[in-house]
Parts: C-alpha cells; sequence; structure tokens
C-alpha cells in the first residue's frame, strides 16, 4: 500500500514539475549562466603591437539575471557578474590590476557575493570584432560576435574595483570576456564555454530560444 500510494504521489507532481521547469525555461535569460575557461594576458610589446599571452589560470563567470523566484544567488539582489580566476599565475593576474576579491587561491572558498560586480552601466553593438583578435583557443566558424556587451558597474563597498567589462556572444554555448581599466600595462581577456548550473531540460529549451542575430539580454542595475 505504501509503495502504491508513494508511486502515485510521484505520478502527481511529475506533471508540475515538467511545467515548472517550462515555465522557468521561458522566464531565464538563455545568456545568464555560469561560463568557464582560459584566460591571456594582452599586453603591447615595445613596437605598440599586441600580444596575448596564456596563462596558467582559469576564469569561471557568472551572468546573472537576478529573477523573484529564479536563479537566486546569495547576496545578491541585482543583475552582474561573478569573476572568479583560479590557477597559478594568480600573480601575474594582480599586476594586471585584477582585484584580490576575484583571485581564489588553490582550497580557498569563497561566498558568491565576495567577486561579484553589479551593473551599473551598458551599452551594446551586433557583429562586433573579437576582443583579442583570433590568438586564442576559439576555434569554431564564427569571426564576430552576436552581440558584444560593455559595461561598468556600481562601486563596491569592500572597495574592489571591477574596472569594465566586456562580454562577447559568439553562440550558445561560447562567450569571450575582457576586464580592462584595472591597469596601464594591458587587459586579460578569456575564451569561455557555457558550464551550466541549470537543468538540461531548462538548458535545451533556452537553446530553442536563443537567437544569435537578436539576442535581448538587457543587464539593469
Amino acid at each position: 500500500m505504501r509503495r502504491r500510494t508513494f508511486a502515485e504521489g510521484v505520478a502527481v507532481l511529475i506533471p508540475f514539475w515538467i511545467l515548472a521547469e517550462i515555465f522557468f525555461a521561458f522566464v531565464r535569460d538563455p545568456l545568464a549562466d555560469t561560463y568557464t575557461g582560459s584566460v591571456y594576458a594582452v599586453t603591447r610589446n615595445d613596437k605598440g603591437v599586441q600580444v596575448v599571452t596564456p596563462l596558467k589560470a582559469k576564469l569561471k563567470l557568472d551572468v546573472v539575471d537576478t529573477g523573484v523566484i529564479y536563479d537566486r544567488r546569495p547576496g545578491v539582489s541585482h543583475d552582474g557578474l561573478r569573476i572568479e580566476f583560479t590557477g597559478a599565475d594568480l600573480g601575474v593576474l594582480s599586476r594586471l590590476g585584477i582585484p584580490n576579491q576575484m583571485l581564489t587561491p588553490d582550497g580557498v572558498k569563497k561566498a558568491f557575493a565576495e567577486p561579484y560586480c553589479q551593473a551599473s552601466k551598458m551599452k551594446s553593438e551586433k557583429l562586433a570584432s573579437f576582443f583579442a583578435g583570433f590568438n586564442n583557443d576559439y576555434d569554431g566558424g564564427y569571426t564576430s560576435y552576436g552581440k558584444a556587451f560593455h559595461m561598468t558597474f556600481r562601486s563596491d563597498a569592500g572597495g574592489m574595483n571591477c574596472g569594465s567589462a566586456h562580454l562577447g556572444v559568439i553562440d550558445f554555448n561560447n562567450v569571450q570576456f575582457a576586464l580592462d581599466n584595472l591597469s596601464p600595462s594591458g587587459y586579460v581577456f578569456a575564451n569561455l564555454t557555457r558550464d551550466s548550473h541549470i537543468s538540461f531540460v531548462q538548458r535545451m529549451i533556452m537553446k530553442f530560444r536563443f537567437d544569435r542575430d537578436n539576442i535581448k539580454t538587457i543587464f539593469a542595475d
């Protein structure tokens, strides 16, 4: 009797779960997710030529579109970016102006809100050129971004300077990221792939909704 009652309860809940998955998949911004990937230092040599140097570092980038009942993150109540670097070359990143809040040594775990930058102003452009040219590990077929977002951030109460961020959307799974206005010696670039924290069902619907030629993301403060 207990088994039958439990099975009946599950059978009743499954349709509600499916409806919830579909609802959230249509409410979520397809761009708002977690991305991870390789990091580069972008500098100029004595002749003024741009040099893109791979670093022993990884970036985990969370693009946050805060919702009332979906994708809520601890300590975060406004749209923005969570920017966290790991790896052996954190010292190089520090010399490029990356604040300590964004640098996570091995064995350290940070609260979600610690390396978080709240969006203040944003502008966007279609078919923008790659931020660091083609000297990186992206090997897909596109030669420009579907859309590029350029963001500044609110002043951080803890004194973290987020600089200016640039997020270039290549396709549903691939984005590129640059963080500048932190050091006169250069800036940081990253080639990122979606490393989703969202359920498979929602992600597939979001991918179906995604239109590279008509990205409607708005980062609101």
